[in-house]
């Protein structure tokens, strides 16, 4: 038997990639989405609060996942730029989880009675984040464009 071509190694792996986009972009926007909502609700700063309203971040990871899931990414290299995508994803899920557990651990410290939340290094992390996930997601609509 070959091993430099099977095509039943072939399909699994075409299928192993659709799947790994698939399946990871919807669990990950899911729980970014809770996330916005939980520092929307807690009030954690009036800059963060700016910078998740200037990106729209939910509604922005809603439709990129809406758009990867209706793109068929299973062949490259469709298949390499939606793994880019899905990565800023979790990077910005990661942050915003940071931000989330700072939050909490300042509002339960006694601290927060007499100095506020300084957010400004992460804030900018998620501008610089929300950039390259719009750039990433860009490309691949390009890419998208041109492969058909």
């Amino acid at each position: 038997m070959d091993t430099m071509f099977n095509p039943g190694l072939v399909y699994i792996a075409g299928t192993a990639g659709k799947m790994v986009v698939t399946t990871a972009i919807s669990p990950i926007v899911h729980s970014t989405v809770t996330l916005v909502s939980s520092l929307h609700s807690s009030g954690s700063g009036t800059t963060l609060q700016e910078c998740l309203i200037k990106h729209d971040i939910t509604c922005t990871l809603q439709t990129i996942e809406a758009t990867c899931l209706a793109l068929k990414c299973d062949k490259e290299p469709l298949k390499t730029a939606s793994a880019h995508v899905v990565s800023c994803v979790e990077q910005i899920h990661q942050l915003l989880t940071r931000i989330a557990d700072i939050t909490a651990s300042h509002q339960a410290g006694y601290i927060s009675r007499w100095r506020q939340l300084n957010l400004d290094t992460e804030i900018e992390q998620l501008e610089n984040l929300m950039q390259i996930l719009q750039n990433r997601f860009k490309l691949m609509c390009d890419i998208r464009s041109v492969v058909d």
